[in-house]
């Protein structure tokens, strides 16, 4: 388990033993905050990890797609938001070399498909 995951719960299990309104309470409630605060990455510390991720030779993109299918629904959307936006990105490049070639073709032919109103396709908040 994750220490942000454990000292969450400390946290959760301390808050629910003190008297409401106690200085007690206000300061798990603000250690509680901090935790959420810390935990957030931005999205260059997010890619920086999905490189990581997919630099490590025991990656595999079937496990993780099966992963987020199992996420939230509205969760799904948000990462199919994500994945269009960087097929998009790679239609748009003009230099690439042998590393990222057939990422780049791959993406301009997916993104024929914008023709057909696919690819902008809006994909909701819900």
């Amino acid at each position: 388990m994750p220490v942000i995951s454990v000292k969450k719960s400390n946290i959760l299990y301390h808050l629910q033993h003190c008297a409401p309104g106690s200085e007690e309470e206000v300061n798990l409630l603000k250690q509680l905050r901090g935790l959420t605060e810390d935990a957030r990455i931005d999205e260059k510390q997010c890619a920086e990890e999905i490189g990581n991720m997919v630099n490590n030779f025991s990656f595999n993109a079937i496990s993780l797609a099966v992963a987020l299918g199992t996420q939230h629904r509205t969760l799904q959307q948000g990462f199919t938001r994500v994945c269009v936006a960087w097929i998009c990105y790679l239609a748009k490049q003009e230099h690439f070399d042998l590393r990222n070639e057939a990422s780049v073709k791959m993406a301009k032919q997916i993104a024929k498909c914008e023709d057909q109103g696919l690819v902008n396709m809006a994909l909701p908040y819900i």
